[in-house]
């Protein structure tokens, strides 16, 4: 029984990990994941104003 505890302590600590870090990256007015999205939406912008030019 034991080990069983053990394996559903480690699975809750990786799970808090991983909130911890979707909350780091998604919280605030100028997130990482806003200024990714941003980046990308301008950078398929400047690529298909190129692929349109004669």
């Amino acid at each position: 029984m034991n080990a069983r505890r053990s394996q559903g302590q480690t699975m809750l600590e990786y799970l808090l990990v991983v909130a911890l870090f979707v909350l780091a990256i998604t919280a605030g007015p100028h997130s990482p994941l806003e200024s990714f999205f941003s980046a990308a939406a301008d950078r398929y912008q400047r690529f298909t104003a190129t692929i349109s030019l004669p």
